[in-house]
């Protein structure tokens, strides 16, 4: 009798306590999170061969989480506390799952929920629970506003998953100088990348929903196109971008003539991301030079393209050419007076009201390279178109046995006159000497310059030289004309005009 009533409580004991000697599977869910508090669940499910008759399930908070109500489940105890079976779910049959639920405060107000260790049916063991794995989102950028100097961004979180996101954080690069001055619906700090993170009451993201938060920003470029920023964080992985180079390739002087020297300039070129910048010249010659400043020159004639390409150490680089033309170099020798080309007269007037026109048909001249001018006026060329006029005027008025040549001598502006391109017109004011008749009288003279090509300079008076016989002693000459003409007057004030055209001599 006595062995019969021990093996009746030994089987009695192990009815009682029969939930402690089994370990279920439990699923803890967090089904819905606010600020303050949270709702979840326990499920557990009876992964052995055997009934569990009766269970319990320990809840232990990592915090100062508390739970204030349950449902298909008795609560007792405080951290931990202690879920126990109704009358109607004690018994779990094997391979059968039950739930029990309850609503919870937080720790800490605006804190995700935290998961806490679970024991009793659930294991024998307190675990660690998993760390949660970062859930990835739907993210939408968009423009909400816009003006001259910024925009009002907005961007949505979609969760597209089927559970629910607790807590997000968005990072945001632009690809230039944009910059973040305001948000609302989430918190921000950083500066591009500018992160963005969830506030207390928009933390959770159920399945098929979402959450948006919104921005000010300051262009990059007042005046410009927004931006588009790369979103990472819940969003995705954001890829950083370097930007090429700018280069900016400047010359001076870009043409002239050879020999040319020309300084070379690409301090202008830029990096948005502030990468030490390299530079590369190349010539055509196959010359090359690295710095960003220099000087070359280009001693013949010709089209040239030079190359920049400048890199900033990242792989990336941009190239840019600047022309520069060279021409050939201005004849800088002597000019020589084209005599056929060239052309003197003067105006004689007798009679008061009758004006005759004479001229030189020999003049001799030349400009050298200081600018000095000489014209000579060979005095017996003098053509009247009457022969006995013409012998007259040799004898008795230039008296060309004694003086037999005029000289015009003037300085002129060689630098100009160099400079000058074909086609070319300028007017230069001339301090000339005129030496006639054995006396030399200073005169100035306005005269018009025409660059007819590279070796071929026109000269002209732009108004007529009045030449006054008694400044140079011919009234006497003249006298004379008039008597053996038998003319009652000839007039002393002789205007003069002149075309020169003077030719390079190399």
């Amino acid at each position: 009798m006595a062995s019969t009533r021990v093996q009746r409580l030994l089987l009695l004991l192990s009815l009682l306590f029969s939930h402690s000697l089994f370990a279920a599977q439990c699923d803890y869910v967090i089904s819905n999170e606010w600020n303050t508090g949270f709702t979840a669940s326990v499920t557990i499910t009876n992964d052995s061969a055997q009934d569990i008759s009766g269970w319990v399930v320990n809840l232990d908070y990592p915090d100062s989480s508390t739970i204030t109500n349950m449902w298909n489940a008795d609560l007792s105890g405080s951290n931990p506390f202690t879920a126990s079976n109704k009358g109607y779910n004690g018994n779990l049959r094997a391979g059968s799952s039950i739930s029990f639920g309850f609503n919870g405060q937080k720790g800490v107000s605006g804190s995700p929920a935290v998961i806490p260790s679970l024991s009793g049916v659930c294991s024998n063991v307190t675990e660690e629970p998993e760390p949660p794995v970062t859930e990835l989102a739907r993210c939408e950028f968009t423009v909400a506003n816009e003006w001259q100097s910024g925009f009002t961004g907005k961007v949505t979180v979609y969760n597209d998953d089927a559970a629910t996101i607790n807590g997000w954080q968005v990072t945001m690069l632009f690809p230039d100088a944009t910059s973040v001055s305001g948000a609302w619906n989430s918190s921000f700090s950083g500066g591009n990348p500018y992160t963005f993170n969830n506030a207390n009451y928009n933390a959770n993201v159920p399945p098929n929903g979402s959450q948006s938060f919104g921005f000010n920003a300051q262009k990059g470029t007042s005046g410009g196109e927004v931006q588009i920023p790369q979103l990472g964080g819940i969003c995705g992985e954001i890829v950083e971008v370097n930007n090429p180079p700018t280069a900016v390739a400047t010359a001076t002087p870009t043409q002239g003539t050879a020999p040319l020297t020309v300084t070379f300039d690409g301090t202008g070129s830029t990096d948005e991301e502030g990468d030490a910048l390299t530079y590369l010249w190349s010539f055509e010659d196959g010359t090359t030079q690295s710095t960003s400043e220099f000087s070359y020159s280009f001693e013949t004639a010709g089209d040239y393209l030079v190359n920049l390409v400048v890199n900033d150490g990242a792989d990336d680089s941009e190239a840019v050419s600047v022309s520069i033309s060279v021409t050939e170099p201005i004849p800088t020798g002597t000019y020589a007076l084209d005599g056929d080309s060239s052309s003197l007269y003067f105006v004689s007037t007798k009679k008061t009201h009758v004006v005759e026109t004479h001229t030189f048909t020999s003049l001799t001249g030349s400009i050298n390279e200081q600018g000095e001018a000489r014209v000579a006026i060979d005095l017996d060329s003098v053509e009247t178109g009457i022969d006995v006029r013409n012998q007259r005027m040799r004898d008795y008025l230039f008296e060309t046995a004694s003086f037999g040549e005029a000289v015009i001598t003037a300085q002129v502006d060689a630098g100009q006159l160099a400079a000058m391109q074909a086609g070319e017109v300028v007017t230069q004011l001339l301090s000339a000497d005129v030496d006639l008749h054995g006396v030399v009288v200073p005169l100035d003279l306005t005269v018009r310059v025409t660059k007819l090509s590279d070796t071929t300079v026109l000269v002209q008076n732009t108004m007529p030289i009045n030449i006054n016989a008694a400044d140079f002693a011919l009234v006497d000459g003249i006298e004379q004309l008039r008597n053996l003409a038998g003319l009652s007057v000839i007039s002393y004030a002789v205007p003069t005009n002149f075309t020169l055209v003077f030719s390079t001599q190399l």
